[in-house]
């Protein structure tokens, strides 16, 4: 049995239409990733920037995403959820509340819906409910921002955010709703 390529046309080669639409998700993501803190430095400054460069880290759990989906597109669309998840996580720890980052876990709970069909319900259902878990438990609870900004720095990056999280989640009701 022949590999396939590890590449952007790897997820049209998968028959399930769902994980080919988590993987074109998934790429979406890790193309964006750099441009992140160039847009950070654009809005907040230089220094803002170098703070933001560790969420680029995220880029290598995304590119797992096709390689799973080689092999398992079940798994890998769990995966991309849960990827998502902690990267939001990871970003609103990093970046305070105040920065807007935790908008993110609205595309995160549209990946948990769909990117599983009506007859896998049971992990739609679990993995909805574990964002919106991962929400109660710590919405307001993030504590201190790894990186501290001033108040008008934060209020920027929560435009920013906001505005990519509307973008993401337009994107993804725009890719999956040709499924």
């Amino acid at each position: 049995m022949g590999r396939r390529p590890l590449s952007a046309e790897a997820g049209a080669l998968l028959k399930d239409e769902r994980a080919q639409a988590s993987v074109a998700a998934a790429w979406l993501i890790v193309a964006n990733k750099p441009f992140y803190p160039l847009y950070v430095w654009w809005i907040a400054g230089r220094d803002a920037a170098f703070a933001a460069t560790p969420t680029m880290a995220g880029a290598i759990f995304y590119l797992a995403v096709p390689v799973i989906a080689r092999r398992a597109d079940f798994l890998a669309r769990v995966a991309l959820v849960c990827v998502a998840l902690v990267d939001t996580l990871f970003a609103t720890k990093l970046f305070g509340a105040a920065a807007g980052t935790e908008a993110f876990l609205f595309p995160c709970a549209l990946l948990a819906f769909v990117c599983f069909s009506p007859r896998d319900h049971i992990s739609r259902r679990v993995l909805v409910a574990l964002v919106f878990v991962a929400f109660l438990a710590l919405h307001g609870r993030y504590g201190a921002a790894l990186n501290g900004w001033p108040p008008q720095t934060a209020a920027k990056l929560l435009e920013l955010d906001l505005y990519s999280a509307a973008a993401l989640t337009a994107f993804l009701v725009w890719r999956f709703s040709r499924i």
